[in-house]
């Protein structure tokens, strides 16, 4: 099994937030619309293909605005020390 480091992880997470983010902006103002063309503003009604494609779209640019600020995941390195006991004549 394939096991992400710690900091890949919470850059992987990040990442998805942002898609779900900018995603879910899209789908309120979709609602908004919505609530506005019932109580009779005139505004344009959207349909789900054209929300797909606004979700998509807010989606993408929340993801590529995470990207700019975060491109890669940052690496850590590990130093091991390794601490050795010698017995002398019996003592430690």
């Amino acid at each position: 099994m394939f096991t992400l480091p710690s900091t890949a992880t919470q850059w992987l997470q990040g990442l998805i937030a942002a898609v779900i983010g900018g995603g879910a902006s899209a789908g309120q103002s979709w609602l908004a619309m919505s609530t506005a063309h019932a109580i009779g503003i005139d505004v344009p009604v959207l349909n789900f293909k054209a929300l797909g494609i606004i979700m998509l779209s807010a989606a993408l640019a929340s993801m590529l605005a995470f990207l700019a600020k975060s491109p890669i995941p940052t690496t850590t390195k590990s130093t091991t020390l390794t601490v050795t006991q010698e017995t002398i004549d019996g003592r430690t």
